[in-house]
């Protein structure tokens, strides 16, 4: 899942920079959770405050990711349209002359993608 992944690169990065916990933009996060200035990934896996940004990151994603789907479903339908669209050769239809009939099974060829 994407939480476990954002979770496991966040210890990675913060044992990778051992000083971060000494800015004090930190300290108050981490205050009364840390034996040693350098346990982080305690204070990550741990503090209150973090766990809890780390829920709500978690929980915005899913509904993010839902809504994604949600709003993509429709474009699902229109996927044929977009196969055609790539593999049509404009130039060469320009290039060819069509009668009325000849446009009317081109007209049908389009309904027949959309379904």
């Amino acid at each position: 899942m994407v939480s476990a992944e954002i979770s496991d690169n966040c210890v990675g990065f913060v044992k990778s920079m051992p000083r971060l916990l000494n800015f004090p933009a930190f300290k108050a996060v981490v205050e009364g959770h840390v034996k040693s200035p350098l346990d982080l990934t305690t204070v990550l896996l741990s503090a209150r405050t973090i766990s809890m940004s780390r829920l709500a990151c978690d929980q915005a994603v899913a509904i993010a990711y839902q809504d994604a789907l949600t709003h993509t479903a429709v474009l699902t339908e229109l996927a044929p349209i977009q196969e055609f669209a790539q593999t049509w050769d404009v130039q060469a239809y320009k290039e060819k002359d069509r009668n009325m009939e000849q446009f009317r099974l081109d007209m049908m060829v389009l309904r027949c993608l959309k379904g």
